[in-house]
């Protein structure tokens, strides 16, 4: 499986005490496409092959429209 996605982050750098770097942000990521690969050893079956690709298109499809989700970010690091 795979997933594209597009993130968009707001967010706000502060440095406090000279040197500890405080980010604080809010993040949209969200999906714009999907690829699923279902595998099944299907002994040359058309009709078990065919319910395989209708699978893949499916979950693909689903991946791509429902996968999103906000984050808050809050990162701590050390300037030198």
């Amino acid at each position: 499986m795979m997933i594209h996605m597009v993130h968009v982050e707001l967010g706000a750098r502060m440095v406090a005490f000279e040197h500890l770097v405080v980010r604080v942000g809010v993040r949209w990521d969200h999906a714009i496409a999907a690829n699923a690969d279902v595998s099944i050893d299907a002994g040359g079956e058309v009709e078990l092959e065919r319910a395989i690709d209708e699978a893949e298109h499916e979950v693909g499809e689903r991946l791509a429209t429902f996968t999103f989700f906000p984050s808050l970010v809050i990162a701590l690091g050390y300037q030198f």
